[in-house]
């Protein structure tokens, strides 16, 4: 079985929302979001921290686990199946976004998002190959991307 890259899809998939991102800021005009600059970099500050906390977590967390060969499923792996890419598409992005005060820059976030439905199949194959009914049973209870709410199981 071949082994998985350490990045897996990531540069991939966040690395041209950024980049999008970027050119946005550069070459159109502000549309606002924002009236007030307090409110806007208090919320873009807030989404910000939220966004580098489920990566910094996300990132602990899948170190150990290639370490141990385990598949985490409880902290931040319990909200998503994919913390580093759920806080760049859904919260590092929008708050670049907000601080920015650039709303054409939310169109980066769908960029990411079509990039990782794309892309995350290969990830995902790779960890059915390795852990099989674990990661089915997982995938049945924890959302892909989007954080809350958790999905529902059936009642058998």
């Amino acid at each position: 079985m071949k082994k998985q890259s350490i990045w897996g899809a990531g540069p991939i998939i966040v690395g041209p929302g950024y980049i999008t991102l970027a050119l946005i800021a550069i070459y159109t005009n502000p549309s606002p979001l924002f009236n007030s600059d307090i409110v806007r970099y208090l919320v873009s500050s807030f989404i910000g921290i939220i966004g580098i906390v489920f990566i910094v977590l996300g990132a602990y967390n899948i170190t150990k686990a290639k370490q141990s060969g385990t598949l985490i499923t409880s902290g931040i792996y319990s909200l998503t199946r994919n913390p580093l890419y759920c806080g760049h598409i859904f919260f590092l992005i929008p708050a670049i976004a907000l601080f920015l005060n650039n709303v054409y820059g939310l169109f980066s976030i769908l960029l990411s998002y079509i990039l990782f439905k794309i892309l995350i199949v290969k990830e995902e194959i790779f960890l059915q190959s390795v852990f099989g009914d674990q990661y089915e049973e997982y995938c049945k209870s924890v959302n892909q991307l989007f954080p809350f709410p958790r999905k529902l199981t059936k009642q058998k």
